[in-house]
């Protein structure tokens, strides 16, 4: 917004022109993809109207669609227009032939079958919620299961905050896109307060706004593109052998739990670590048969005398690169005293993560420096020690993990959909990749061993965090393809894995 504020005051002209090419490029986009299996044109076209700008790109896209034979049709909302430039462009759709009807919650219009609806309701300067005829509409439309567009944002979420005042598990007062085609720059308000499930397929179209602008831009959040994600995969030189690899240490898994410790060895066996090794209560030695045979288990005795049972398991650690510690572990009295003198006496990053993060929250520890943790919300908020219980990751819990890691120097990854990876004095990363079948038991040990196998072959701990979301996101996309998202689990996510690096390393061809 202050973008095009500053580009307006510079040439008055441009507000014409940007809508004029918004209106072109989504046009385009809409013929070559949407209505590509359209060939009688015969498919009907809605428009969502409001009384502000997102009308006008509304308008204006639809003047170049009937150009092209399409058949349109506006449903405006009345109310006295925001800017003359919407005026223009209204009329301008009426001289090329489109049809308008008003609103009228009474007797909403019938939306043809396989027809498109095309969102102008609101734009990013939208506050508050939907009331009167916005709602019944938004309502309307999102009953009626046609494929919606969005334009730059879904009407009804606050481009700064998302769906800040939407219970869990009610419907929000917002248009459910199909697809939300954001202009120059995602905004943050779609990744939080759960606006997530209503944005669909997130395209990002230019218009023109003047480089110098973009570049003076101040971002929230950094949003990484494919071709720099490749970038980050570890090198493979010719010479390399298991200790060079990578070598992952974990103590993971407790009676019950031995699951947590097979899928984040093997994840981090997958990642391309040279040797993965898990600590194993001899007690529960024989629940763990389902780990790898690749991974070398080390047993200890919680029997055995304190000193020389630290001193054996740290000596493992610290020649390591890379400790996991957490995945299954319980927080019962013996795992806590234990993973105090760990925490102290280990010299390796830390990749910490589940029944880690309780212990912290719990005896309130200081976390080492340099540490990776990956909590899922309801860790993060005993972390945090807050009242609020976090059903989506709102503006409020964005800001308090940024502080977060300043305050203890570590990086955060917050899983979700979308997940968020905050790290000292750097943008956070928000990272929209994934299906939800991936919301699954087990799935965050996968993360958990794939972030410490891409950190112990010396990927910076920010790095490793960015590159293993996304390939465990990606991992659940291929998979998800493979057996439906309905039946994946954590298993699945591991054996995909190697498919998921081939592809990033083909640049996703």
């Amino acid at each position: 917004r202050q973008i095009e504020k500053k580009a307006f005051e510079e040439d008055p002209l441009r507000q014409e022109n940007y809508m004029n090419e918004v209106g072109l490029a989504i046009s385009r986009l809409i013929l070559e993809h949407s209505l590509a299996e359209t060939s009688d044109s015969s498919k009907k076209i809605y428009l969502l109207c409001g009384q502000g700008n997102n009308a006008g790109d509304a308008y204006t896209l639809a003047s170049y669609l009937i150009k092209e034979g399409l058949d349109v049709t506006a449903i405006q909302i009345k109310g006295r227009d925001k800017s003359d430039l919407l005026t223009k462009k209204r009329e301008e759709f009426l001289q090329a032939s489109g049809r308008m009807i008003d609103f009228n919650h009474e007797s909403p219009p019938l939306f043809e079958d396989q027809s498109l609806i095309i969102d102008g309701l609101f734009g990013i300067g939208f506050r508050g919620e939907p009331e009167g005829d916005y709602e019944s509409l938004i309502q309307h439309v999102n009953q009626a299961k046609q494929e919606v567009i969005s334009i730059d944002i879904p009407s009804g979420v606050n481009g700064c905050l998302g769906l800040p005042k939407a219970r869990h598990n009610e419907k929000a007062k917002a248009i459910k896109a199909s697809k939300t085609l954001t202009l120059e720059f995602p905004k943050l308000g779609l990744f939080l307060g759960g606006a997530w499930d209503y944005v669909g397929h997130l395209q990002i179209i230019k218009f023109g706004l003047p480089i110098n602008l973009k570049n003076k831009a101040i971002s929230d959040a950094r949003i990484f593109q494919v071709e720099e994600l490749r970038n980050l995969l570890p090198d493979l030189p010719r010479s390399r052998h298991k200790y060079t690899a990578g070598v992952v240490s974990a103590w993971a898994g407790s009676k019950g739990m031995e699951g947590a410790a097979a899928l984040c060895t093997k994840s981090a066996m997958y990642s391309g670590s040279g040797l993965v090794k898990l600590f194993v209560d001899e007690q529960n030695y024989s629940n763990f048969f389902h780990v790898p045979p690749e991974i070398v288990k080390v047993p200890f005795s919680l029997e055995e005398k304190r000193e020389d049972l630290f001193e054996v398991l740290t000596t493992t650690i610290n020649k390591s690169h890379v400790f996991i510690l957490g995945p299954g572990i319980g927080t019962k009295h013996a795992s806590q005293e234990m993973m105090k003198h760990l925490l102290k006496r280990s010299k390796v990053p830390l990749v910490l993560d589940a029944d880690a993060l309780n212990i912290l929250a719990l005896l309130k520890i200081p976390i080492p420096e340099g540490s990776i943790l990956t909590p899922h919300l309801g860790e993060m908020q005993r972390l945090l020690h807050a009242d609020k219980a976090f059903k989506s990751c709102d503006a409020d819990l964005f800001h308090a993990c940024q502080t977060f890691v300043e305050d203890t120097k570590t990086t955060l990854v917050l899983k979700g959909a979308p997940s968020f990876i905050f790290h000292p004095q750097q943008l956070p990363v928000v990272m929209s990749w994934g299906t939800p079948g991936m919301a699954t038991a087990g799935s965050g040990d996968v993360l958990t061993g794939l972030v410490a196998g891409l950190l112990s072959q010396g990927l910076a701990k920010r790095d490793a965090a960015i590159l293993g979301v996304h390939l465990h996101a990606l991992a659940g996309e291929l998979a998800a393809k493979s057996i439906g998202p309905h039946s994946l689990t954590a298993s699945h996510l591991i054996e995909a894995l190697p498919k998921a690096f081939m592809k990033l390393k083909d640049n996703h061809k």
